[in-house]
């Protein structure tokens, strides 16, 4: 059985849409018309992805590939399919394979044209987003994706490393070099000792027991490109009230950037639930 059926069950169609020639016909002006062979990767787990595909002909097929190389078919999109989860939306990194199964004819939106695809048709956004995030759900929740951490699952480091990556919405794994053969003679060989946590990530670097930093940095969560934007506002610290300072700030035709040292929420990201936050008048989680 699939591992991401039984997170997705009731709630497929929402999460895999097939959009209708109408909705198409409103996505190409934003897109850009692209060919692939059959058996051709049009991205990787652990690269940066160019955008959201919209297959127009053939299929794609979504592999989703962890740390050490274990891979689980997600779905095989067809017309009317679109890739992505919300990784698409900021220019990050993939958490699957995606490989065309057939000669493919796709539109190709690059992130800032699906953010003007967002704003500009507000229905049909509201539903491909809603797709990203529960395509990203079903990630964490599956745990078939994302890097591997192995060592002792009650250690300092473990639990400090997987606090960072939830806090995070990052796909991820923990397995106990106990109980698995496979990951104690990987320990072995990095030189691990007995509280270490050795970090396999997709891209096939291996860490051993990184900073949070240097585990970003690794999985792509950190944007390491020159820039020369001038900004408006500068806001230090995004929780609650860093996060609604910046979006005030931005819907007032500001040019904003908010920094944050560990995780975007800060302490609420936490939280069970938040009542009438800003933009969500019926409550949200952490």
């Amino acid at each position: 059985m699939n591992p991401y059926d039984s997170v997705i069950a009731g709630r497929r169609d929402q999460a895999f849409p097939v959009l209708g020639e109408a909705d198409i016909s409103r996505v190409e002006r934003f897109g850009e018309r692209r060919q692939y062979r059959r058996g051709e990767r049009l991205f990787a787990a652990g690269e940066r992805t160019p955008g959201m595909f919209l297959v127009l002909k053939g299929a794609l097929t979504m592999t989703a590939r962890d740390g050490l190389g274990r891979t689980a078919q997600v779905v095989r999109h067809g017309p009317g399919q679109f890739t992505g989860e919300v990784a698409q939306l900021s220019t990050g990194v993939a958490v699957v394979d995606a490989d065309a199964d057939d000669d493919v004819e796709a539109l190709l939106i690059p992130p800032d044209r699906l953010h003007a695809l967002i704003v500009a048709e507000a229905e049909l956004g509201e539903r491909i987003v809603r797709a990203l995030i529960l395509r990203r759900v079903a990630h964490i929740e599956s745990g078939g994706s994302g890097p591997v951490l192995i060592g002792d699952l009650q250690s300092p480091d473990m639990l400090r490393l997987e606090n960072f990556l939830r806090r995070n919405g990052q796909p991820h794994h923990a397995v106990d070099p106990s109980q698995d053969n496979a990951a104690a003679l990987l320990l072995t060989q990095y030189g691990a000792g007995a509280r270490d946590v050795l970090v396999a990530c997709p891209n096939g670097s291996m860490l051993l027991t990184p900073s949070e930093d240097s585990l970003a940095r690794c999985l792509g969560m950190l944007d390491t490109l020159e820039r020369d934007e001038l900004f408006d506002v500068a806001v230090v610290g995004a929780g609650p009230a860093g996060l609604a300072t910046a979006v005030y700030a931005a819907s007032e035709g500001l040019r904003v950037i908010a920094i944050e040292c560990r995780s975007f929420g800060g302490q609420a990201g936490a939280s069970a639930r938040i009542e009438n936050y800003l933009g969500f008048p019926t409550g949200i989680s952490g």
